[in-house]
């Protein structure tokens, strides 16, 4: 079984895209699959992280002088695309050409829609789509949203064809194997607060990790243990570095393989 990505990450889109679809690719590799990237070249992108997970990454050049104007048809984050969806296809195609027959193309992208996937229904054998908007069509045959639903705005009605199957819902969470063995040996909380996991993503542009480490200094918190994790290409590593060196119980976490022990061990 051939699995192709397309996801991105970036300074905008961030990186848990990429992060949650290295997992599911190693679920494939696990089944005997073969799971391969393609991603664009982005400022912050994580070609280099998904190399380092052992899966193989096909890079679409990025073009630093591309219009980020939104057209009236494309979706609310299509700006994040860096480049037209057309040209999108066409780059795409040629990856699934090369590595024809792909069995599925999985689609984790805020800046792609049901054209796109229906331009390149003809190349793969099944389509499938990771999401978790509901402000734009499909054309898959799956849907994965692994959220928690709230509310009658959470709906794909009228969003994806009639024979699509859709995956909603916790259950379907793409986590790495170490979540579910740690959680088995996790005992209930006590209620008493001893430690502090702070974790604000894979970029924290507007810095609010060390915000939140300023909140806690003022909520008198700052003598409990708070694990700080850096973020992956975020741009305030050094000022979040200089300020936990203010807290006594206070550690600094960069390049973790996983985040799961940290937060098996945090009370909040």
């Amino acid at each position: 079984m051939k699995v192709i990505f397309r996801v991105d990450a970036s300074s905008d889109i961030g990186t848990g895209h990429v992060m949650r679809c290295i997992s599911l690719a190693h679920g494939v590799e696990r089944a005997g699959g073969k799971a391969i990237f393609v991603c664009r070249e982005l400022p912050g992108h994580l070609c280099d992280e998904i190399t380092a997970n052992g899966i193989t990454v096909l890079r679409l050049p990025y073009d630093s002088e591309f219009s980020e104007q939104v057209g009236c048809d494309d979706p609310p984050h299509g700006s994040w695309l860096r480049s037209s969806w057309q040209t999108d296809v066409a780059q795409t195609r040629a990856v699934l050409e090369l590595m024809a027959p792909v069995d599925w193309l999985v689609v984790d992208h805020y800046g792609l829609d049901a054209r796109w996937e229906s331009a390149l229904r003809p190349f793969a054998k099944h389509l499938m789509a990771i999401d978790d908007l509901f402000d734009r069509l499909h054309d898959v045959d799956v849907l994965l949203n692994q959220n928690i639903l709230l509310g009658e705005s959470a709906s794909y009605a009228g969003l994806l064809p009639r024979a699509c199957r859709l995956l909603q819902g916790p259950c379907y969470a793409l986590l790495r194997n170490h979540y579910r063995e740690l959680r088995n040996r996790i005992f209930p909380r006590s209620g008493k607060i001893e430690q502090i996991m702070v974790y604000f993503g894979g970029v924290d542009e507007d810095n609010l990790t060390q915000r939140s480490l300023e909140a806690l200094v003022s909520a008198g918190c700052n003598n409990l243990a708070i694990d700080v994790v850096l973020p992956i290409a975020g741009p305030h590593a050094e000022t979040i570095r200089a300020f936990v060196k203010r807290l006594p119980g206070a550690k600094v976490h960069d390049s973790l393989p996983s985040l799961a022990r940290l937060m098996a061990n945090a009370d909040l």
